[in-house]
């Protein structure tokens, strides 16, 4: 590799004087290059069936991928009507309202979709531009900050093919555009391999919770009864406050942000300024769960003492009757989050204690609450070792997309990747 040093300025930022320029309408195919898909009335109720051929709309479109999930189908004998729509291994699917930024490339296993009149359908002349290095290209954040910026429409910003076929799209040679996609494609394999085994771990941990924290599974070293007792029997609220105003600086301060939702998992956490709101203290042990929105799920087993937001309530286990583990594992679950989303307040709606502290909840042994945590607590660490590898690689894919597509650095195209 070879790093360049003459840049040139353009709205997505600097790129390499080698590099070509084009408009985006100039290395698409000539026809229909870049379209709307179809509008309503071209689709009616009746032509969308149980089982047909899928239709991506806006809601489907993830960061250069399709989520699969509750997609419209279209009836056979309207793809023949709907022919100009259809999708070809190459195209891509950009959004066209909303969310303008996202996009996805169309895979063999897609080809022969249709698309909806919420999206716009790039499809590239594969003789000046290979569609994988297009479709990275048009993810550069910078240019995803652009596409927003230009966006038509205060309230919903939309995008049409006009806006599309003005963008200027900077590329070197096509054999470089093939190794520059091959790199990229490499890491988005790691990262949707790595996905899956997240997905696949967090299936198998919450049947597993669904067995040990109800007892509907035993370990076989414990043969003592459960009893079901109230949640206030186990836990209560740290009442103790502290006013950043009055005392100063405080060192590690943790808002509902810093907590990513469902994992458990602490992302961050921040300093108090002398401007700062009241903040609630917790201790080492402590459960922090987050009151506010308690669908988002954010909870935290704090492994050292800080403040908190009054949004997060600070857990104290009773130890006499609970692991501080076992609470933790027991307020991920869905039963007890079910509880909390019993709320106050239409706008910010707060989980309400009155409802919480009654909630009953079947408690084996602490020895036995140990032994189900240390099952689980594997599960999570294995989870955490994952999420952390994959946030390696999208940090990797990001640097290498900065170098590679801009033109920072150049891949050589004789001999192998």
């Amino acid at each position: 590799m070879v790093v360049l040093v003459e840049f040139i300025s353009t709205q997505y930022g600097d790129f390499s004087a080698d590099l070509n320029r084009a408009r985006l309408h100039e290395v698409c195919v000539a026809k229909d290059g870049i379209i709307t898909g179809p509008f309503g009335s071209q689709l009616h109720k009746k032509d969308y069936v149980e089982l047909g051929t899928p239709m991506i709309t806006v809601e489907h479109l993830g960061d250069n991928k399709i989520i699969k999930h509750n997609m419209p189908r279209i009836k056979s004998e309207d793809i023949d009507r709907l022919s100009r729509y259809i999708l070809r291994t190459g195209d891509i699917v950009f959004s066209r309202v909303g969310s303008v930024d996202r996009r996805t490339l169309i895979g063999s296993s897609e080809d022969g979709w249709l698309f909806s009149g919420s999206c716009l359908r790039i499809r590239p002349d594969q003789q000046k531009i290979d569609p994988r290095f297009l479709s990275c290209f048009l993810g550069l954040p910078k240019f995803k900050e652009y596409i927003r910026k230009i966006a038509v429409g205060a309230t919903r910003p939309s995008l049409n093919t006009s806006i599309l076929n003005e963008l200027n799209i900077y590329f070197p040679k096509i054999d470089e555009q093939r190794k520059i996609a091959a790199i990229l494609s490499s890491v988005d394999a790691a990262i949707e391999q790595t996905d899956a085994i997240i997905a696949q771990t967090e299936r198998m941990k919450k049947g597993l919770m669904q067995n040990l924290l109800t007892g509907k599974q035993r370990l076989p070293m414990f043969g003592d009864n459960w009893k079901m007792v109230a949640f206030e029997q186990v836990a209560s609220i740290r009442r103790e406050k502290i006013n950043p105003k009055v005392v100063g600086e405080l060192p590690f301060c943790i808002e509902l942000e810093h907590i990513e939702q469902s994992s458990g998992r602490l992302i961050s956490s921040s300093k108090t300024s002398e401007q700062s709101s009241i903040k609630s203290v917790f201790h080492q042990g402590d459960v922090l769960f987050g009151k506010l929105r308690a669908y988002l799920r954010k909870y935290w087993l704090a492994d050292r003492d800080g403040y908190c937001s009054t949004e997060i309530w600070p857990l104290i286990p009773n130890r006499r009757l609970i692991a501080p583990g076992f609470l933790f594992q027991l307020v991920m679950t869905d039963r007890f989050i079910d509880a909390a989303s019993i709320t106050y307040g239409t706008h910010m709606p707060r989980t309400d204690w009155d409802v919480v502290k009654g909630h009953q909840i079947n408690l084996p042994s602490v020895p036995e609450q140990e032994a189900i945590v240390a099952i689980l607590s594997s599960i999570d660490k294995k989870l955490d070792e994952e999420k952390k590898y994959r946030d390696h690689l999208e940090t990797l894919k990001n640097g290498l997309m900065q170098d590679l597509l801009t033109g920072r650095v150049r891949v050589k195209v004789d001999g192998n990747v």
